[in-house]
């Protein structure tokens, strides 16, 4: 029986950060409630005082190589390079980790590199495998390098599953798809700890007011671009965007800057102030095909 608080290493692409995303679904669940003793080894790039407590790197020829004038020229072969040639050695970093905490479970955002070294790791030294499936990441943009490389990427996302010893789906429909096993649950992201605030974000002048706080590149920045420019065309509604790194064209970008559409990234205690002002709250979920099976397994179906 273990004694004591359960030491949790978790192998990750993005530490458990309160800003956006996963990011944000790992920080309530770890960090936030602090359940375990948690030890997060990352190959993210963020600044020194974050949480991360091993730096995972690539090579040092393919990590100058991406970092190169070259990289963006070289991204997917480097990205197949990460995915499929990466998981095959043995991460000294990450095997100093294990035997310098000595964790009780080794806890993976299943993606598509990093958490197969974390697979190989806990049945190397024997531990137990958590997996998180929070995205289909196989056919999502930035985290597959050539489209050829999607079905076999998605193949060993369904192996991951099937090789942990306990499986976590943000929704039921990522669930079916990914088949059964026995010891497979549902967990929905948690809410964070912060309160409604008393004093609500600056109110509009009688408008319907629509908040949308999330993602707002690539098809979400599509989608949110042409809703702005319907809802101006009208008299009674408005709509507030909160969000990092939009892509939006400049003019529309600066125009909705400046008549406070677009607020750019908040805090979620600061978001939450903006939210609790709206009268309806937007969800942006693309119709496009190519993205119809990320679609389908997100948490927001």
């Amino acid at each position: 029986m273990l004694q004591g608080t359960l030491r949790l290493l978790l192998v990750s692409i993005v530490p458990p950060l309160s800003d956006c995303g996963v990011r944000i679904v790992m920080h309530r669940m770890l960090v936030q409630r602090d359940p375990f003793e948690l030890h997060v080894a990352s190959n993210a790039d963020f600044a020194d005082g974050l949480l991360v407590h091993t730096q995972l790197r690539l090579p040092d020829l393919v990590h100058r190589l991406r970092k190169s004038r070259f990289g963006p020229r070289l991204a997917a072969w480097v990205t197949d390079y990460e995915n499929l040639v990466w998981p095959l050695t043995t991460n000294q970093a990450l095997e100093t980790a294990v035997q310098r905490f000595q964790p009780h479970v080794v806890l993976t955002l299943a993606e598509c590199g990093l958490c197969h070294i974390a697979r190989k790791t806990a049945q190397r030294h024997r531990l137990p495998l958590v997996g998180l499936f929070l995205d289909w990441f196989p056919v999502m943009k930035g985290h597959y390098g050539h489209k050829s490389t999607q079905a076999i990427l998605s193949r060993r996302y369904r192996a991951l599953y099937a090789a942990c010893d306990l499986a976590f789906c943000t929704s039921d429909g990522m669930q079916e798809m990914l088949g059964p096993h026995p010891n497979s649950h549902v967990l929905y992201p948690m809410p964070g700890r912060h309160s409604v605030p008393e004093k609500f974000w600056p109110r509009s002048n009688g408008k319907f007011r629509l908040v949308y706080v999330g993602s707002i590149e690539n098809f979400y920045g599509r989608m949110l671009c042409s809703l702005i420019r319907e809802i101006e065309a009208t008299n009674d509604l408005e709509i507030i965007v909160i969000g990092p790194n939009a892509d939006w064209p400049a003019e529309l970008l600066e125009g909705a800057k400046t008549r406070g559409i677009y607020l750019g990234f908040r805090p979620p205690e600061e978001a939450a102030e903006v939210l609790a002002s709206a009268d309806a709250l937007l969800v942006v979920m693309s119709f496009e095909k190519e993205h119809e099976l990320f679609m389908r397994r997100s948490f927001t179906t």
